[in-house]
């Protein structure tokens, strides 16, 4: 189909997210949201609650530039990889990056050691400085987009982020029974490029939708979800994190847990999803609570209920929402491919319009082409006859006018010249008769000592 046309990037974007889906019976599900809703405190909290401390990055000023994908493969060591983001210079896909494990740095994770696993995964909130030049190459600075643009340094240089793609290999038990977790950038942090994030969409079983529960749906989310995770093949879920900035002193528990439910209600509602897709969390209560083994904290933050429904919904539903998306995105594929048909159809026929016009201009020419081409022959034989009649003429004359002046001029005897020239063909082209002349002119005149007076005595 590429070969033929028939696929736009889009398209082909899908097909390689399919044939991924296909090539692996892991399910993938992406934390995605709008910088700072809390992605990265809320994937703490389900897989490294356990290492006792923070381990991704979640810190004001601390924020995942690149995206983080959390997977088990008991045939490597706990490692995290990283993929410069220099391979965005070259033509080659994620797909086929994966492919190429000398490509990727690597850094072995000792689970055991907390301080350094802390330390190792930093390293996804590497940046580096470049000319603006060399992030357009990027793709990660845009002339036509200042808006979109990072900020850049008083001597011109753009940061922008060290890694393109990082993978962690950890042993958890959600990781190990074939979960695989994506952790994106925000999509309005500065310094990201959503390019990142969103490539890796067309690739995922599921989505985490993360809002703000004081916030609700924004104008800006609920761009998001239209433009990019209105997918039906997607298993799409809504996160309200941060209920716990909803706690007021004035107000008793059943109230907050009114406003809670009425902000779930109204998310629910405008992004079009079910009421028991909407989970209410707070992801840094649970945090606290599993590094304080406080459980009355945990249950409260609601988290809980979030891993069940990962647990115990997704991950038996598989197969079953695998071939949801592989029919979803046929239908899809079928629908573009045919829509591109009708459009190649429409444009070989207005071609062939043009060239049956083309035609019937193109007779018209020619006919007018070949009528001056005949008259152009005419004259062409009528001047050439007139040249012949000339020539005719200026040979007589020649004939009559050269043995009587120009012996007289040379001082050569008129038989001798006669005979020469009318011997050499009687025409201006008698090249050795003419040899002959400047010869003897050439020796009469080397001959002579002084120039006569009189033309008579030559």
């Amino acid at each position: 189909m590429r070969d033929a046309d028939l696929l736009t990037p889009d398209a082909a974007n899908q097909c390689a997210g399919l044939r991924q889906r296909l090539a692996t019976d892991r399910l993938v599900i992406a934390f995605v949201a709008e910088f700072a809703r809390g992605k990265s405190e809320l994937i703490n909290a389900i897989f490294f609650a356990d290492a006792g401390q923070r381990v991704l990055p979640a810190t004001p000023g601390r924020t995942t530039k690149c995206p983080v994908e959390l997977c088990w493969d008991e045939r490597e060591p706990p490692r995290l990889a990283l993929l410069p983001i220099d391979t965005r210079l070259r033509p080659e896909t994620l797909a086929d990056w994966r492919d190429m494990p000398e490509a990727w740095t690597t850094v072995e994770l000792d689970t055991s050691d907390t301080n350094a696993l802390v330390k190792s995964l930093s390293q996804v909130t590497a940046t580096r400085y470049v000319s603006r030049e060399q992030a357009h190459s990027l793709g990660l600075w845009s002339e036509e987009h200042p808006d979109d643009n990072p900020p850049s340094t008083a001597d011109g240089r753009v940061e922008v982020p060290a890694w393109r793609h990082a993978v962690i290999n950890y042993p958890h038990p959600l990781l190990k029974r074939g979960l695989v977790v994506v952790d994106t950038p925000g999509l309005n942090a500065i310094g990201t490029e959503p390019e990142l994030t969103l490539s890796l969409l067309p690739s995922a079983h599921a989505v985490l939708f993360i809002l703000g529960a004081d916030t609700g749906v924004t104008r800006t989310d609920l761009a998001v979800w239209n433009q990019h995770l209105n997918d039906p093949s997607l298993a799409r879920y809504v996160v309200l994190n941060k209920i716990d900035t909803l706690a007021d002193p004035l107000a008793t528990s059943m109230e907050r847990q009114d406003l809670i439910e009425r902000q779930c209600l109204s998310a629910a509602d405008t992004l079009g999803v079910p009421r028991h897709r909407v989970f209410p969390v707070s992801a840094r209560q649970a945090l606290s609570a599993r590094l304080q083994n406080d459980s009355f904290g945990l249950v409260g933050s609601k988290v809980p209920v979030l891993e069940k429904a990962l647990r115990d919904e997704l991950l038996p539903q598989r197969q079953r929402l695998l071939a949801t998306a592989v029919i979803s995105q046929v239908q899809s594929l079928q629908e573009q491919i045919s829509r591109r048909l009708r459009e190649l159809r429409r444009q070989n026929a207005e071609q062939m319009l043009e060239l049956r016009a083309l035609r019937g201009k193109s007779s018209g020419r020619i006919g007018m082409m070949l009528a001056r081409v005949h008259s152009d022959t005419e004259e062409f034989n009528r001047c050439a006859a007139r040249l012949t009649a000339l020539k005719s003429v200026q040979q007589r004359m020649v004939r009559g006018l050269w043995p009587t002046w120009m012996p007289r001029m040379c001082g050569l005897r008129p038989s001798g010249c006669s005979r020469r020239w009318v011997a050499a063909g009687s025409t201006f082209g008698p090249s050795r008769c003419l040899r002959r002349l400047a010869a003897a002119w050439w020796s009469r005149l080397t001959g002579l000592r002084t120039i006569p007076s009189s033309p008579s005595t030559c």
